[in-house]
């Protein structure tokens, strides 16, 4: 049996994680969803660092672009140029509809780049369609990185 797929959000909305949470869970597709608030904490939880030394190496992440300290595009950067990690599939969800924020963001090796829906019923569907599509239809890479 397949192990169920690791979903990283790294966000510092709590509202949208707590959301992007639910509406994850509501989907067919079994999973596990790891919330963090920043960059810093994302970085820490790849590496298994400090309180993150027995974090699981995610399948998936959903990346706010637009956080305090490190930005999206920052840990876009990191990430994507590490052997490690650059598998790993970002997509990269924001309120931003700056084309040079996408622009930017598909440089940097980003998988996907999805504007944030204001209305609630637009956003569940787009985390359940996210959802649906990378971890129901798409074969992610291999565990083992």
């Amino acid at each position: 049996m397949k192990a169920k797929p690791n979903i990283l959000i790294i966000d510092d909305s709590e509202s949208d994680t707590m959301l992007m949470e639910e509406a994850i869970k509501d989907t067919s597709i079994a999973n596990n969803v790891y919330i963090v608030n920043d960059a810093h904490d994302a970085l820490s939880f790849l590496r298994q660092e400090g309180q993150y030394q027995s974090s699981p190496r995610p399948n998936l992440m959903i990346l706010d672009l637009k956080m305090p300290d490190m930005d999206g595009h920052e840990f876009l950067a990191l990430v994507k140029n590490d052997d490690e990690f650059n598998d790993i599939p970002i997509i990269v969800l924001s309120t931003s509809s700056d084309p040079v924020d996408i622009k930017k963001c598909y440089k940097l090796h980003a998988n996907c780049y999805i504007e944030k829906p204001v209305n609630f019923l637009k956003f569940r569907k787009v985390i359940s369609v996210i959802n649906d599509f990378w971890l129901g239809i798409a074969n992610l890479p291999p565990e083992g990185g």
